[in-house]
């Protein structure tokens, strides 16, 4: 999609990456979409927003929203594991990842939009 957009009918102008942060990535897993993602949406200038939950509430904050990230936030304000330590629970280990989902909370907030 990234090298030849118009076959895909995508407008990169338009286009936004959301990463939403748990707070409990691998660090490999940082360092690899650092080194391996990160330059692909430098280069053609993909919006990459990074977000989190701010509080054990479900509100979320935006970390980062650039064109030209320079690196994948490690953590938020509140991660999913003070989650678990609030809660008094531990990891799911298979099925829906309920725990992960609740960790990203509700993003459904708007964006400043694009020009598009």
């Amino acid at each position: 999609m990234l090298e030849d957009p118009a076959a895909h009918g995508v407008d990169l102008d338009c286009t936004m990456v959301l990463h939403e942060l748990t707070g409990d990535e691998w660090p490999a897993t940082r360092a690899h979409a650092e080194e391996f993602v990160l330059p692909h949406l430098r280069e053609h200038r993909v919006r990459l927003v990074q977000v989190a939950r701010a509080s054990r509430s479900l509100e979320i904050t935006v970390i980062d929203d650039s064109r030209q990230p320079q690196r994948i936030v490690e953590r938020g304000p509140w991660a999913l594991w003070d989650e678990y330590e609030s809660g008094g629970t531990v990891p799911q280990q298979g099925g829906i990842r309920l725990c992960s989902l609740h960790a990203k909370g509700n993003w459904r907030m708007p964006l400043s939009p694009t020009t598009c």
